[in-house]
């Protein structure tokens, strides 16, 4: 983006630009759309005809016809400069003609010649930055035309508005309105417009999709290299077999890209002293259609529930303290620990688990092991002992006892109950109706 900033400025600053002349239109409005101040008069006579702006004497110390305008440019072209033109039509009295110039100027007691100054005020923000006035004598009677050109030169000018001025006086000559008389105000403005050349904007526009592409190639070559995942060759899965399977195994077919394995038989164990064979990686499931039971899974289901049946211990007529304290959890994960046996009952629920923690990792997809596990969870979901313990008996002779209090005679007179009764049952009803009127 530097390079580009810069190339950008070279261009502006190196290449020429070619630039079009134009002018605004008229910026003053009609004589009578300016606003006057001090002796002015529209012909109402006394040295004014009739549909002339004039201007009064010393007595009333000439008049001032004000319009305000604004500079129609942009801020760039105002900061190149411009020209203002003005122009100007003054009507003068016959006797300008013979008399000679104000010596004690414009107020002197005595006839001399009257003059008009034309005055453009340009203001930025509302503060003057410029003003042009030109002032003139007049010399001559009837009708002469007036042009003034004003330059203003390069600048930081924002956008500007403008205060277009016409003053005159009857000098030395203190009565009526016999000061010069304008007509036809006009003001324009030259200025010019800066085009950048076509080829200076083309150039532009290669460059910078050049200079992009570059960035583009240049971050491209020098980012991180992509990292590649390849995924692990998983082992075949083996089939889980009983101890007492002897005909029925399941086998699962290996992945393509692996070799398969010979089928894997794990003992089943007691639920102290089951020793899993080392875990292999897990490979994804995969869920087969549903069918329906089989004599083989039958086989299977049966083979299971012996396999935990076996599994369960008789429970022991005493049992020590200690194992009274072990946790139940130790029958569970004691495939995994090396510590002594516990002595503790076991249980269809805690047999039923354990057989299910001695399936190896790699064949608990299987569908032998899956027909195991779902014994064991119909096994433990009977809860066979697993929450077994004493019951709260009921009272011998209910719960509430028979004896009560025997009703008794009054112990106030009736008309105290009566009177009781009734105010109990009129705020009854106040409650009642309270609600419904909600």
């Amino acid at each position: 983006m530097k390079a580009i900033s810069l190339f950008l400025l070279t261009c502006l600053l190196c290449i020429p630009a070619s630039a079009e002349e134009l002018t605004t239109g008229n910026l003053a409005p009609g004589m009578e759309d300016f606003t006057t101040s001090g002796g002015t008069s529209y012909g109402t006579g006394h040295g004014c005809s009739s549909g002339a702006y004039c201007t009064s004497g010393t007595t009333g110390g000439g008049g001032t016809y004000t319009s305000s305008f604004d500079v129609p440019l942009t801020e760039a072209e105002v900061q190149l400069g411009f020209t203002l033109n003005s122009a100007i039509t003054i009507h003068s009295h016959s006797s300008n003609a013979q008399l000679s110039t104000c010596a004690d100027g414009v107020l002197q007691s005595g006839d001399c010649r009257d003059i008009f100054t034309l005055t453009v005020t340009l203001q930025d923000a509302g503060t003057t930055v410029e003003t042009f006035t030109h002032e003139e004598e007049m010399n001559f009677a009837g009708l002469q035309d007036f042009t003034f050109t004003d330059t203003v030169a390069t600048n930081s000018y924002g956008t500007l508005t403008g205060i277009l001025e016409l003053f005159g006086i009857d000098a030395g000559y203190p009565h009526g309105y016999y000061g010069p008389q304008f007509s036809n105000p006009s003001l324009t403005i030259d200025y010019q417009t800066a085009l950048v050349q076509e080829e200076v904007l083309a150039g532009i526009t290669e460059h910078i999709e050049t200079e992009t592409q570059e960035v583009i190639q240049a971050t491209t070559a020098t980012a991180a290299p992509t990292e590649t995942f390849s995924a692990p060759v998983l082992p075949a899965m083996s089939t889980y077999t009983s101890a007492t399977e002897t005909a029925a195994t399941v086998d699962v077919a290996p992945p393509v890209s692996a070799p398969s394995t010979g089928s894997e038989t794990v003992a089943p164990a007691s639920a102290a002293t089951a020793t899993p064979s080392p875990p292999s990686e897990p490979v994804a499931p995969t869920i087969p259609p549903i069918a329906p039971v089989s004599e083989t899974q039958q086989e299977q289901e049966s083979q299971a529930e012996a396999e935990i049946e076996a599994a369960v211990e008789p429970e022991p007529k005493a049992v020590s303290k200690s194992a009274k304290s072990a946790p139940r959890r130790k029958a569970a994960t004691a495939a995994a620990s090396t510590e002594a046996p516990v002595s503790a009952p076991v249980t269809p629920a805690i047999a039923a688990q354990a057989v299910v923690d001695a399936i190896a990792p790699s064949q608990k997809y299987g569908a032998a092991a899956q027909t195991v596990t779902l014994v064991a969870m119909g096994i433990i979901a009977q809860n066979r002992g697993l929450f077994k313990g004493p019951g709260i008996p009921d009272a011998a002779k209910g719960f509430f006892s028979t004896s009560t209090m025997p009703d008794g005679p009054s112990m106030v007179d009736r008309m105290t109950n009566y009177r009781f009764s009734g105010q109990a049952s009129e705020v009854h009803n106040a409650l009642v109706e309270s609600q419904w009127s909600k």
